[in-house]
């Protein structure tokens, strides 16, 4: 199309907008009106892109290759509206150029079923990311918070939490995990305001909603204000398998070692006092079947902090020039190889000597530990703790929502059976599961007895799977009633979390 055709569909705009107000379609930026009066506005777009948009950019060099036939020109079929950031001076949006629900809902389905299989996700992320962006902007400036829009935030928010594990080992210039968190929890920001406003207004609550509270979660493991907040959800949400998994995370990453905050090292957590400092426990846990796909790629992130924990409480505990063998290491913070380790060991400043971590090194004058603090962690890799969990899932499957490892969201939430001896219970159900092996034989010593796994290969009817997992409930709950004693100090808002979710002893850790 020629820069005349483009100029009188700029003039027929004109005219557009006119009529658009005078039908009261759009909102006269002229005329002062209170938010009580405000138009409901509504698009009218019946295409991934509007026609306007598709002949501006296209005369305008703005196109992407994605959307791009063989001969270099621009493909109706392939053309989808891209994010245009909000700015003064801007025209109000006309119906024309925003889509309706139905359409951002396929415009999803071609991006996630069409253009995520057809290339790798380096080359069709930055794509889909600003298109995705672009749909949720229609939805907000139709101020659209129904099923349809929970829906779409659910998938994009699924495409989010891929990508930083798909990309994270790219350089800073072609992904930025920076601005990959950001706009997934813009994204979980929306999907608890619309999941809290439909169970307010409505009564409805969302089958996913727990999937997603755990992601929220994840992404503010120190945060202890979003714990306070999910504590008030419905129990049959705060008690679902993967929000009680996310708490668990939330408590085992807590720590009392990390700097305090200057003018150069801003926004770090609070120290939690009598925290525990749980390293090994929170790669065993992340490595758990029953941890998925998507949790162990929100929790990868977190990797090189916890790592970083560890190796300084371990600098603390050990002997002088003293330390573990560098395999030990490895294999406890969950490093996929040597090379991994020893860049954070130069990192942090710790000796490698002999096949050993020589930790506890002194300074001469002052005679404390030395660690060396940088400003900011090593960026995290793609991690095989994460990678076997995908078990061979289409990336447009996981995005749409099948999860690679399905057993813990497809458990119903169960209340919390009554107490019993936790002797007698704990001898009978050692005749349903083994012993989990991450935990020291002191720390089992000391409780009394061991703490089960899930094991579910021996279950030969469902009558036989519920007494059985009642059973293994029975224990969890007695034991962490026992070691809720040692944890009164640990900083949480109530006895609730602790009580619930059975915070562990683990060995001391400086």
């Amino acid at each position: 199309m020629d820069t005349m055709a483009y100029e009188a569909m700029k003039k027929d705009r004109i005219e557009e907008r006119r009529e658009a107000i005078e039908q009261g379609l759009i909102q006269d930026p002229l005329a002062p009106t209170t938010l009580e009066d405000a138009i409901d506005f509504r698009g009218t777009c019946e295409a991934m892109c509007p026609r306007f948009e598709m002949v501006e950019r296209s005369l305008q060099n703005g196109l992407d290759p994605l959307e791009m036939n063989e001969n270099g020109e621009l493909d109706p079929e392939k053309a989808v509206k891209r994010y245009r950031r909000s700015a003064a001076g801007n025209e109000q949006p006309l119906p024309s150029d925003v889509r309706s629900p139905l359409v951002l809902l396929q415009t999803l389905d071609y991006l996630v079923g069409t253009v995520l299989p057809s290339y790798t996700v380096e080359k069709c992320h930055p794509f889909i990311r600003d298109r995705t962006r672009s749909i949720r902007q229609d939805f907000t400036l139709q101020n659209i918070r129904d099923r349809y829009a929970i829906e779409a935030h659910e998938r994009i928010a699924r495409f989010h939490i891929l990508a930083l594990h798909e990309l994270c080992g790219l350089d800073e210039e072609r992904f930025s995990i920076q601005q990959e968190t950001e706009q997934l929890n813009k994204v979980l920001i929306s999907l608890m305001e619309f999941y809290d406003d439909l169970r307010e207004e409505h009564r409805i609550d969302m089958p996913n909603e727990p999937e997603f509270r755990a992601y929220n979660i994840i992404s503010h493991l120190r945060d202890p204000d979003t714990i306070r907040q999910t504590q008030s959800l419905p129990p049959s949400v705060f008690r679902h398998p993967l929000v009680t998994r996310a708490l668990k995370f939330s408590a085992i990453m807590q720590r009392n070692n990390e700097i305090m905050e200057t003018s150069s090292r801003r926004n770090k957590p609070h120290n939690v006092e009598a925290s525990q400092n749980s390293y090994a426990q929170f790669f065993n846990l992340v490595a758990d079947p029953d941890t998925p796909f998507l949790m162990a790629c929100m929790l990868e992130a977190h990797f090189p902090d916890v790592r970083k924990g560890a190796l300084k409480a371990m600098n603390l505990v050990y002997r002088p020039n003293t330390g573990p063998d560098i395999d030990y290491v490895i294999r406890v913070l969950g490093y996929d190889s040597e090379d991994d380790f020893t860049s954070d060991a130069a990192l942090y400043g710790l000796k490698l000597e002999n096949g050993q971590v020589q930790f506890n090194q002194r300074h001469v004058r002052t005679k404390v530990p030395f660690f060396i603090e940088p400003l900011s962690n090593p960026k995290p890799k793609p991690s095989q703790l994460v990678e076997p969990k995908k078990l061979g899932t289409r990336l447009e499957d996981i995005v749409n929502g099948i999860m690679p490892s399905p057993s813990l969201a497809s458990i119903s939430p169960r209340s919390l059976p009554s107490r019993a001896s936790i002797r007698s219970v704990a001898a009978s159900a050692s005749s349903i599961v083994s012993p989990m092996p991450s935990y020291s034989a002191a720390a089992n010593d000391m409780m009394g007895t061991a703490m089960p796994s899930h094991d579910d290969t021996d279950y030969t009817s469902f009558a036989e799977q519920e007494e059985k997992r009642a059973q293994l409930a029975q224990v969890v709950e007695q034991r962490a009633q026992l070691e809720m004693q040692i944890h009164q100090g640990l900083g949480y808002p109530d006895a609730r979390f602790t009580h619930q979710h059975g915070l562990r002893r683990s060995r001391y850790l400086g």
